[in-house]
């Protein structure tokens, strides 16, 4: 029998993930911990108002350090830099939501100073956030041969290469 997880992000949009159908997993004490599942959602779009059955998401759960740029705020200014560039025009995952889920950094610091997980002083001053992104799934360019996959892959260094450039300044 199949287990799925409903999670409620916010009262008007819900996800259903599959952890027995991972995408990737990072479980770890001191890192972000990121996991990346195959999702669905009966909800509607929360900027489009489309319906969401049928397409095909992942939802990305990590463990950031708090003072790290979130990705939404990144891909917002990749979206917007999309909006005059046709080298990212068109290739960037589309962000249906994104929600952060604040903890009190000394309640975390307490857990793992507990369990020993801390690598340098350092980390022990830095907070963490709960983060989920949900996506719409891509299909892998590893399902494309010969002059297709060229193509795309070096789509995607190109689009990477000015990306990189144009959003330099966020940091």
């Amino acid at each position: 029998r199949q287990c799925l997880y409903k999670i409620e992000l916010d009262p008007s949009f819900e996800v259903t993930i599959n952890p027995d159908d991972f995408i990737s997993k990072g479980y770890s004490l001191t890192g972000r911990s990121t996991c990346v599942y195959s999702a669905f959602s009966k909800s509607n779009h929360p900027v489009t108002g489309e319906s969401l059955a049928g397409t095909k998401l992942i939802v990305k759960i990590s463990w950031p350090e708090s003072h790290r740029v979130s990705e939404q705020r990144v891909l917002e200014e990749a979206y917007k830099c999309a909006e005059t560039n046709d080298d990212i025009k068109g290739h960037l995952p589309d962000l249906i939501f994104s929600k952060d889920f604040e903890t009190e950094a000394e309640d975390i610091a307490g857990i793992i100073e507990l369990l020993g997980a801390y690598t340098t002083d350092a980390k022990r001053t830095r907070g963490r956030i709960l983060r989920f992104l949900v996506f719409v799934r891509l299909d892998p360019i590893t399902s494309l041969t010969g002059k297709d996959f060229v193509r795309v892959w070096l789509e995607c260094l190109r689009c990477v290469f000015f990306a990189f450039f144009l959003l330099v300044g966020l940091h």
